[in-house]
């Protein structure tokens, strides 16, 4: 676990640095992590993927893609048109 919140908190500094968009959780483990640090809920998992706009980035919480690949390899394709849709919102928000 300590591997995992000290790349989490090397997450943390790039995205202060680099200054993103979007940055995209893959999986609910990191997004639970990174979201608690700045004291919001974490949104449910689903293909209807939910964004989180907080200091001028968006996060969105996304399943992982080794584990659409493993596990859900027939959804493929809804996963791959959630994760447009989600973006293309993101954008049409940001013009």
């Amino acid at each position: 676990m300590f591997g995992f919140k000290l790349k989490c908190r090397h997450l943390l500094t790039e995205i202060q640095e680099i200054k993103p968009l979007i940055v995209f959780l893959l999986g609910n483990k990191v997004a639970n992590f990174i979201l608690t640090k700045f004291e919001i809920k974490t949104p449910k998992l689903s293909y209807d993927y939910e964004k989180v706009h907080h200091k001028g980035v968006w996060y969105v919480l996304i399943h992982h893609p080794s584990y659409i690949a493993v596990y859900r390899r027939k959804e493929k394709e809804l996963y791959i048109q959630a994760v447009k849709k989600v973006i293309e919102q993101i954008n049409s928000l940001e013009k």
